[in-house]
């Protein structure tokens, strides 16, 4: 209409309109699949395009059409393929698959997760257990929690931190991306967040907070990645002029039972977490050998948001000191403490342990010297548990994880929950004559609580931290390594075995029945519920310790977070398992009302 020219050109090239992430991911599949011939830096074989200096994995499965760049490192049972573009420089973590997908360069992808028909900028850390869908596009540097799951179509704006345990199913573009309270975290994996310089500036802040005319003690779980932040953190303690005792590598326990015998100023404990290889923890513990509680953590925190700090050489720098002997010094003390019976000659006692070879090793010197037939089960092969007890006609038997957290126990063929074994446990102390106030954690059911009181026990509740139960137990000179620790409960068990005590305290325990649920949601949401419960209920059924705890005419509820943060626990318990069954039903039906509810 206006005798605008309009010219056209009539290609016999390959020709794609990149307008959107559809026409982007099919431009890719038409490179691999060689509708347009380009020149580019790699071997080709069959399908599968391999730049020079990657590093995959024999184990590892390649699918064509593929493309992976040059330093990408592919792990033991990864999946990569087919159409799937694997960017110079990532790192892709083992059991992962990536298909119909493009990653960017420096990608780092944890282990067990899966990718599927999605685009990965560059620099984005991708957590454990993370999946990713059709057309979703997580943008550069964004971080992903463990257990993360982006639905089709999902936009993630660059920079973002996206929350463990939680489904995203619109776009992130303004929500709160990395901040810097991360940068205070005392945890995070030994080749991403937690690097010997960032360990460094954590020993700096722990020296500072942790000084004084005592030393504090240093130790790991024995893991390699563990060792190498360990002379990171005793580089910054030392600079800021505190004096350490190296005690290499033990149990928590034992690193515990050192700094309190001991009278140290506190601690710190690396460890390795038990389901993830890489990820790191560093553990800062006061006087008492527990974690720091809230007001010395802020402290801690405020110093690491500081940076690093000049070593204090114009007086004087900490000095380094080894320690010897402490792990078995740990051993006797806890054999003074619990008096095992030593079997006679034609007696036959197994005891078998689902562990780490270390935990084990510290068990079987505690037993065997009494007799005790102590046999190995790997942590590993802890379904097979009971299966092995009855093969080897074992007593008693325990799963005990990485971070001596006992998970299971059985004695016989029955399976003896946590809190009917500490109750066993204190109710032979007060039957052996212990008058100190008994402090009962929150997951302690109230029947248990009140059958202690009924035998003679001064009870005081107190929250389900493990920090706070051992801190208030030493103030009240009340501390029982049988209650707190793993190897204190297993050789406290064997010994009530032993007194045939066990099954006799088992039939006196009163029935308990509980039933539990959990609410996903965000930590935000988890006060609005606990304020929520708290306003909604009388006054006089309330108690207010390690979340909202409710007492009913026949039974009682507790609702409080889980231990992530990404959901609300409900616990109900009752004489009887169907009223059990009903409360539970019944609150988790009031936690789901309240999240619904627009805060």
């Amino acid at each position: 209409q206006k005798n605008m020219p309009i010219f056209g050109f009539e290609a016999d090239c390959y020709w794609c309109d990149i307008g959107d992430i559809r026409e982007y991911m099919a431009a890719q599949c038409d490179l691999m699949n060689e509708k347009c011939r380009i020149e580019v830096p790699n071997k080709k074989h069959n399908g599968i395009y391999i730049e020079d200096g990657a590093m995959i994995s024999e184990e590892a499965v390649i699918v064509p059409p593929c493309y992976i760049g040059s330093g990408a490192e592919i792990a033991d049972n990864v999946i990569i393929g087919p159409e799937a573009v694997v960017g110079s420089g990532c790192r892709i973590g083992r059991n992962s698959s990536i298909k119909h997908s493009v990653l960017m360069k420096n990608v780092r992808l944890r282990e067990n997760c899966e990718i599927r028909g999605a685009i990965i900028c560059e620099d984005v850390h991708i957590g454990n257990r993370t999946s990713v869908f059709e057309y979703a596009v997580i943008g550069a540097k964004t971080q992903t929690d463990r257990g993360v799951t982006v639905d089709s179509g999902v936009l993630v704006w660059p920079q973002k931190k996206l929350e463990s345990e939680k489904r995203y199913s619109s776009n992130v573009v303004w929500q709160k991306g990395i901040d810097s309270f991360a940068s205070l975290s005392t945890m995070g994996y030994a080749d991403h967040e937690l690097t010997p310089e960032r360990a460094a500036i954590i020993g700096e802040a722990a020296g500072c907070i942790l000084s004084g005319e005592g030393s504090i003690a240093i130790a790991t779980d024995g893991s390699q990645q563990s060792m190498m932040i360990k002379h990171a953190v005793i580089s910054g303690v030392v600079s800021q002029g505190t004096d350490v005792l190296d005690m290499g590598f033990c149990g928590i326990s034992q690193f515990e039972f050192t700094i309190r015998s001991l009278s140290l100023n506190g601690g710190v404990y690396i460890k390795m977490k038990h389901d993830d290889a890489h990820f790191a923890e560093i553990t800062v513990c006061d006087k008492y050998g527990t974690q720091l509680l809230a007001n010395d953590m802020r402290k801690l925190q405020k110093e690491i948001g500081k940076g690093a700090k000049p070593p204090v050489t114009g007086r004087r720098l900490g000095i380094v000191e080894r320690s010897v002997g402490s792990t078995r010094a740990y051993e006797a003390e806890l054999m003074r403490r619990i008096q095992i019976p030593k079997l006679k000659r034609d007696d036959d006692f197994s005891v078998i342990v689902a562990s780490q070879p270390s935990f084990y090793d510290t068990v079987a010197r505690m037993l065997l010297p009494k007799g005790i037939r102590v046999r190995y089960l790997p942590y590993e092969n802890r379904d097979a548990l009971l299966k092995t007890m009855l093969q080897k006609d074992a007593k008693i038997g325990f799963v005990v994880n990485k971070d001596n957290i006992i998970e299971e126990t059985f004695v016989g063929e029955e399976r003896i929950e946590s809190e009917k074994l500490t109750t066993v446990i204190l109710l032979d102390y007060i039957r052996d004559g212990g008058k100190n106030t008994l402090l009962l954690s929150s997951d302690i059911p109230d029947e248990y609580a009140q059958f202690l009181c009924e035998n003679g026990a001064r009870v005081e509740r107190v929250p389900n931290d493990r920090s706070i139960l051992i801190k208030k137990s030493c103030e009240k000179s009340s501390y029982m390594p049988e209650v707190f620790d793993a190897e204190g409960r297993i050789a406290k068990a064997v010994s009530l075995m032993l007194q045939k005590k066990m099954e006799l305290f088992l039939n006196a325990l009163p029935k308990v029945f509980t039933s539990e649920n959990e609410n996903s949601c965000s930590w935000k949401e988890i006060g609005r519920v606990l304020r929520n419960l708290v306003e909604s209920e009388n006054d006089d059924r309330v108690e207010l310790i390690d979340g909202v705890r409710i007492r009913s005419d026949e039974g009682w509820i507790l609702v409080k977070p889980n231990n992530s943060f990404t959901a609300c626990r409900v616990i109900a318990g009752s004489y009887e398992q169907e009223y059990a069954e009903e409360l539970c039903e019944l609150y988790s039906k009031k936690v789901n009302e309240i999240l619904k509810e627009k805060s």
